[in-house]
C-alpha cells in the first residue's frame, strides 16, 4: 500500500489532495495491498448533468477502460464526450450536496472538469464506481454513515455500512490539520502500521485505511442563481476535507468503563475471563514487539457476547526487540502506574 501516513505525503496532501467532503474522495488500496483488474468494458444508461445548461439528460455510457464515452443513444457511433478514468476521483457526498439527487456520484478529473452522473439505484451506481476504478480500492463513497459513535480531541468515530457487503464497521476520522498541529503524525502513522499487522480475536482489527484532501476547484455554489445559459460561480467557504480514515471492527457492546459505572461490581468468573483474554491479547502484541502503553477501561470494548477487545493504538510503539527500553512519558494520567509518575 505504501507509507500512507508519512509526514511528507501527509503534509503534501493538505495543499494538493485529491478529494473529500467539499471535494472528491481519495482512494487507496485495501490494507492488505491486494489489487486486481475490474471490468474492462461496461455499458448502460446513466443520467448526466450538462456542463453549461445544468439540465439532466439520459446518456448511453460505454466504458472501454481507461476511457468512459457517452452517447445520445446506443446506436450512435460518435460519442458526445469522453472521460479519462485513469486519474479521476469519485464522490457521492459532494454529488448529493450539489445536486440533491440520490444514487448520484461525481467524477472529478485533474483537468478540473466535474461530471455528475445518476444511476437508477445504489447497486447500479456502485457497479459503475467499481468499473471506473478498475482496481480493488476503497474510498468514502463505499460507505454509508449511520450514526455517530463517539467524539473526542482526536476526531470522530462513526458507525458506517459498507455498501458492497452490508457489513457494519466503526470508522475513525482524523483531521490532518489537527494531527499535524498536535504533532501526532508519528503516533497516527504508528497506529495504522501496527493495526494493519494485527489479526487476533481480542484486538480490534483494521480493515481499510484511506485519506482524502481538499478539492481545489470552483464548485457551483447553492447561493447562486442559475440562468438559462450557465450557473455563475462564487468562492464561498467550503468545509475542510483533509481527513484520514481508519475502518475497523464495530464492537457494539460499549467500553468497560461504561459498564463499570453502571454495574459497580462484576462477578469474579466474568473478570477472570476478561483478564485471560487481555493477557492473550497482550502476549500476542508483545510477540509482535508492540508496546500498547494506554491500558484503561475506556480502551477495552465488549462485543455482543461479552468478549473483550483491545482498542485505540494511538500511543502504541513498535520496538526492535524485547530488550529495547522506552523512556517516553505517556498514557492517561488517572491510569499511570505509581512508579511511572514518580
Amino acid at each position: 500500500m505504501g507509507n500512507l501516513f508519512s509526514a511528507e505525503e501527509f503534509e503534501g496532501s493538505l495543499g494538493s489532495g485529491c478529494g473529500a467532503e467539499g471535494g472528491a474522495e481519495g482512494e487507496v488500496e485495501v490494507t492488505d495491498g491486494t489489487s486486481g483488474g475490474g471490468e474492462a468494458r461496461k455499458e448502460g444508461w446513466l443520467v448526466k448533468q450538462g456542463h453549461l445548461v445544468k439540465n439532466w439528460k439520459r446518456r448511453w455510457f460505454v466504458l472501454e477502460w481507461p476511457l468512459l464515452h457517452y452517447y445520445k443513444t446506443p446506436e450512435d457511433s460518435t460519442p458526445r464526450g469522453s472521460i479519462n478514468c485513469e486519474q479521476v476521483t469519485l464522490s457521492e457526498t459532494v454529488a448529493l450536496e450539489r445536486t440533491g439527487k440520490e444514487n448520484c456520484f461525481m467524477v472529478h478529473h485533474p483537468e478540473r472538469k466535474l461530471y455528475f452522473l445518476q444511476a437508477e439505484d445504489e447497486t447500479q451506481m456502485m457497479s459503475w464506481v467499481k468499473a471506473i476504478r478498475n482496481v480493488r480500492k476503497v474510498g468514502l463513497i463505499d460507505f454509508e454513515e449511520i450514526s455517530m459513535i463517539g467524539k473526542g480531541n482526536f476526531g470522530l468515530v462513526k458507525l458506517v455500512r459498507q455498501k458492497a457487503t452490508q457489513k457494519l464497521f466503526a470508522m475513525k476520522v482524523l483531521s490532518k490539520e489537527q494531527v499535524i498541529k498536535r504533532k501526532d503524525v508519528e503516533h497516527t502513522k504508528t497506529e495504522r502500521n501496527v493495526l494493519r499487522r494485527i489479526r487476533h480475536p481480542f484486538v480490534v482489527q483494521l480493515h481499510f485505511a484511506f485519506q482524502t484532501g481538499a478539492l481545489r476547484t470552483k464548485l457551483p455554489c447553492p447561493h447562486n442563481v442559475a440562468t438559462h445559459v450557465a450557473v455563475h460561480l462564487c468562492m464561498c467557504p467550503r468545509p475542510a476535507g483533509n481527513k484520514l480514515y481508519m475502518v475497523m471492527d464495530y464492537v457494539q457492546g460499549g467500553d468497560l468503563y461504561f459498564h463499570l459505572r453502571n454495574e459497580k461490581r462484576f462477578p469474579e468468573p466474568v473478570v477472570r475471563t476478561w483478564i485471560a483474554e487481555l493477557v492473550l491479547a497482550y502476549g500476542y502484541l508483545h510477540d509482535l514487539n508492540v508496546v500498547f502503553r494506554d491500558l484503561k477501561p475506556e480502551n477495552l470494548l465488549l462485543d455482543a457476547r461479552g468478549h473483550l477487545h483491545l482498542a485505540d493504538f494511538g500511543l502504541s510503539k513498535q520496538v526492535i526487540s524485547h530488550e529495547q527500553k522506552l523512556h517516553t512519558f505517556c498514557g492517561t494520567p488517572y491510569y499511570l502506574a505509581p512508579e511511572i509518575v514518580q
